[in-house]
């Protein structure tokens, strides 16, 4: 399955993370030959210089975040003005709206790729999902801030 056009390599960006943006995707086919699928930014408005720099890679896709989205997570933003700084990462919800593949895989654009993935689009499930880095280092996420703090305290 890995090798089809039916997967798609997903992830969000804004115009300050562009180059995280694109160490993700060079990374991600350095390693991964084999990717011949559609490759989707979602974002929420792009300067043009942004747009075009990802667009030079293949088979390329710019999303918008769609509009009801991005009116719940302002209203979130509203509840908790300390998450504010933060309701770009709730717009990876957009990754849900990409139903026209067989696999789906959804990476943050902080990722460095250093091996090949293709056995994470041949593991069994509808809907996998690997902890982030405070799991790694015995942390978990306040309800409230997001932020990080010891899981002991928790």
């Amino acid at each position: 399955m890995t090798c089809g056009d039916n997967v798609c390599l997903t992830t969000v960006t804004d115009s300050e993370f562009v180059p995280g943006t694109v160490v993700l995707l060079e990374s991600f086919l350095r390693h991964n030959p084999w990717f011949r699928g559609r490759i989707v930014i979602i974002h929420d408005d792009l300067p043009e210089p942004a747009r075009r720099r990802l667009l030079e890679f293949p088979n390329l896709q710019l999303q918008s975040v769609a509009p009801e989205l991005k009116i719940r997570v302002a209203r979130i933003a509203e509840q908790h003005p300390r998450l504010a700084h933060k309701i770009a990462l709730f717009y990876s919800i957009e990754s849900f709206n990409l139903r026209a593949y067989a696999r789906l895989l959804k990476v943050d654009s902080d990722v460095m790729c250093m091996r090949d993935a293709s056995s994470l689009l041949d593991m069994d499930g509808a809907l996998l999902c690997a902890p982030d880095v405070t799991f790694y280092r015995n942390q978990v996420r306040d309800l409230d801030t997001y932020s990080r703090q010891d899981a002991a305290i928790a």
